[in-house]
This record gives structure tokens, sequence and C-alpha cells, in this order.
């Protein structure tokens, strides 16, 4: 997609905000309109951190679409420490979640049944001390800001 073609989708009472263009218009303007569309009554971080209910920019084009298979989407990284691949499985069982978080059970499941041998619980509490996941209640838990850009970073390096 060219920086001429967008498009923008809000869904108010969901909390739901997309920005479908080039990486380049999304990167641009994500820093803009996040602030204007995060609810005022977003529970504070754990780290003391401001937090959003707004996720991180999803880029997607034409050519660039998320996979449905985690497989594929795990493939699409280059090398990645355990932690990593615990980080890239939350993003994808976020992606398939209406409520935008994860457990520990369904993130193992997912790395199990693609033969992926970690200690999901450790992973997890490093994500959580680096501030790239965070606890939501009793929700569940949900991708940081934090996390999202490192996940944009390792795909940029692959």
């Amino acid at each position: 997609m060219t920086d001429g073609q967008y498009r923008l989708r809000v869904k108010h009472g969901a909390g739901e905000f997309e920005i479908e263009g080039s990486e380049n218009f999304v990167e641009r303007h994500w820093k803009n309109l996040q602030p204007l569309i995060a609810d005022a009554s977003t529970p504070s971080h754990p780290s003391g951190k401001a937090s959003s209910n707004v996720s991180a920019p999803q880029v997607s084009s034409a050519k660039e679409a998320f996979p449905d298979s985690f497989g594929e989407y795990r493939n699409s990284f280059g090398k990645l420490t355990k932690t990593d691949e615990v980080l890239i499985a939350c993003n994808f069982v976020v992606r398939g979640s209406s409520a935008s978080v994860f457990n520990n059970k369904e993130v193992g499941d997912l790395l199990k049944e693609h033969g992926v041998k970690v200690s999901v619980s450790g992973s997890i509490s490093n994500l959580l001390r680096s501030d790239r996941v965070f606890r939501d209640g009793t929700k569940g838990i949900r991708v940081s800001k934090e996390g999202f850009e490192h996940i944009a970073e390792l795909q940029s390096k692959a």
C-alpha cells in the first residue's frame, strides 16, 4: 500500500482502533492518534506507567496480512529466544481473542502444539518484569505497548 492509500476503523464502544496502510504511514500517524483515542478511565499499568485499552498498531497491508497459522507467523521471525517465542505466541493468542487477553494455558497449549518446549510461566514472569505484558485485573494478561514495539522490532530484524 502506498502512503496515499489507507483505511481507519474505529469501534469506540469496543475500544478498537485500526489503521491500515503502509508501514511508514501507520508508524507516522499512530503516535498522534493513540493519545486521542485512549480512554480517560484507563487503569494504571502495574509499573506505574499509564496503560491503554487501545492495542498497539498492527501494521497490515494487502501484501502483509496477519497469518492464520501460528507456524507461519512464527516463521516470519528470525531466530528467537524462548521468552520472545512466548511473547509472539501471546500476541498470536490475543489476535484471536475478542477480549485481547490471554492466559498461560492458552499460550502453553499453542506452543506445545507446535513442538516448542519452554517454561511458559517462567517466560511470562520475565515478560511481566520487562513490562512487555501486564496483568489486567482478573480478566487475564495483555501484551503492553512495549511488547508490541518489541515484536515489531523482532519482525524488522527478520
